[in-house]
């Protein structure tokens, strides 16, 4: 509500107060309504921050907006060691986790990044058609043998056939 109260002061008197808080909703209004100037403005004052970057990034791929993504993206790049270990890391969505670990580079060992991925796999029970979908995405050559070794064989077996 605050966002298109925001965005009618902004349409009437041209100025407007952008909020940390409310900002990702003041960018759906100003595009949903072709307010570009207002939409821009937001745009280039969207930040984003190691302790909310994970949180607000799905809201971000759903606006599509390609700027906010990369700023998100960066922000979560740089700090993902941090992030990962964070509460709310685990209950991210599986096309999250893949944004995230499709990115390039990420600033966490593939150890690290896998370890992660196996608690959420653990934590979110998933099915062997998500597990085999997540999987590729590791990079094995660049983990120890003695990790994979311990870890991947009980991976393996819960995806089964959804590898293939």
């Amino acid at each position: 509500m605050d966002s298109f109260r925001d965005l009618l002061k902004y349409l009437y008197t041209g100025i407007v107060e952008i909020n940390r808080r409310h900002i990702l909703d003041l960018i759906y209004c100003s595009k949903l309504y072709r307010v570009q100037s207002l939409h821009r403005r937001c745009i280039e004052l969207a930040e984003f921050t190691k302790e909310d970057a994970l949180d607000i990034f799905p809201s971000v791929l759903d606006l599509g907006e390609e700027e906010l993504i990369k700023k998100c993206k960066t922000v979560i790049s740089q700090f993902t060691h941090y992030i990962l270990t964070t509460q709310v890391a685990l209950e991210i969505t599986k096309d999250t986790l893949i944004e995230i670990i499709s990115t390039s580079p990420l600033q966490i060992t593939e150890v690290a990044l896998f370890e992660f991925v196996m608690q959420w796999i653990e934590h979110h029970r998933a099915s062997p058609e998500i597990i085999s979908e997540i999987i590729f995405l590791i990079r094995f050559p660049l983990i120890p043998p003695k990790t994979i070794n311990r870890d991947c064989q009980t991976l393996f077996l819960r995806a089964g056939s959804a590898l293939h």
